[in-house]
């Protein structure tokens, strides 16, 4: 492949058009045409420049060893989807590190490193390093997604270091979500693209709000005590009722992990009200949902949703990432075993069952 045709699919690729590529290399938009149609080539004194804005190898620009660098990516993509469906965050840690060795300049190795390292630990060593890799994604990269990916990551990372004004100084990076493209390019879109990306946004818009729920209760977060077990199983409740209108028949696929984790923490909420009937029937929820999370991911294919506000919405089983390992099962087992809300319940004779058939 000739470097002009290779700049013209790598610009198109990345939804820039001639008259950014030839602001960014400070050239005119008519020698980057002339580029692209092969009537001139760029200097030579260029190509690394070009080559650093599209995040590859200058090799790579010149259409060497295609093939081989493409099924070498898509093998470490496919690989790091499946340890992240697996909850194996250390081994993402090594593969990622060993994948940079081989394309030190590939941004969105560099990001998943990061993301990685993040959910190993948060020593100051760490998160310095996280740090550190953030701020290289977002200097160099030209990938929207991955910079703001980068950015995200880099505030929690000073986070973990007890430095929120600078957390903050990066979330504020970030564009508004207001104005986001997801919610806007609908508007210009061919009708038979527009539904889908409606029902994409529906979906996306429930899914974080039942996720903002959680945050509200999470102790993590610093607020989680203001609730009573009451407030917490109405607020819960409310979420589970979001995901179960936008899937309402049934079908929950991906939302099964959802739910199965908001059954089990208001059944804990149940335990502590001494409302052990309650308290079982919640639990026998999670373990239907978690059950069937567990099939979801184990089936390998990508499925549609039915419901007709989401018939055209697929969920991927290799995007089911969990930074624990295990099944969601086992993940249930965990929680009730480790969790305190469930200790005056623990004597039950159903409590007992569950626990057995969750160890089987």
């Amino acid at each position: 492949m000739n470097i002009g045709t290779k700049i013209k699919e790598l610009r198109k690729k990345r939804g820039m058009t001639q008259e950014q590529l030839a602001e960014y290399m400070n050239v005119s938009a008519q020698a980057v045409s002339k580029w692209e149609n092969e009537t001139a080539y760029p200097d030579i004194i260029l190509i690394p420049k070009i080559a650093a804005i599209f995040e590859v190898s200058t090799d790579h620009l010149f259409g060497m060893n295609d093939n081989v660098d493409n099924e070498r990516t898509r093998a470490v993509i496919a690989e790091y989807n499946r340890l992240c469906k697996e909850g194996d965050n250390e081994a993402r840690v090594v593969l990622m590190r060993e994948a940079l060795s081989e394309y030190p300049h590939n941004y969105d190795f560099m990001n998943k490193l990061a993301r990685s390292l993040y959910r190993v630990s948060t020593d100051t060593d760490t998160m310095d390093e996280v740090i550190s890799l953030c701020k290289t994604i977002i200097l160099n990269s030209r990938d929207d997604d991955i910079r703001c990916s980068a950015i995200q990551t880099a505030a929690r990372a000073y986070h973990e270091k007890g430095m929120d004004d600078k957390a903050l100084e990066y979330v504020k990076r970030l564009p508004s979500g207001i104005s986001s493209r997801e919610f806007y390019i609908s508007e210009f879109l061919p009708k038979s693209e527009r539904k889908k990306r409606l029902q994409e946004n529906i979906f996306f818009l429930t899914f974080n709000a039942g996720k903002m729920i959680t945050y509200l209760l999470s102790n993590r977060w610093g607020i989680g005590d203001e609730y009573t077990p009451q407030e917490r199983i109405q607020m819960l409740e409310i979420a589970n009722t979001l995901y179960k209108a936008i899937a309402y028949d049934g079908n929950y696929l991906m939302l099964n992990g959802k739910l199965y984790w908001h059954y089990a923490w208001i059944a804990g909420c149940y335990s502590q009200l001494n409302e052990y009937d309650k308290a079982m029937e919640n639990l026998l929820l999670a373990e239907k949902y978690a059950t069937d999370m567990d099939k979801f991911t184990a089936c390998g294919e990508k499925v549609t949703y039915t419901s007709k506000l989401l018939d055209t919405v697929i969920a991927n089983p290799d995007g089911a990432s969990k930074h624990w390992t295990g099944s969601h099962r086992q993940k249930l087992l965990a929680q009730m075993t480790e969790w305190d809300s469930f200790n005056n319940i623990r004597a039950g004779k159903e409590f007992t069952e569950l626990l057995g058939r969750l160890r089987s």
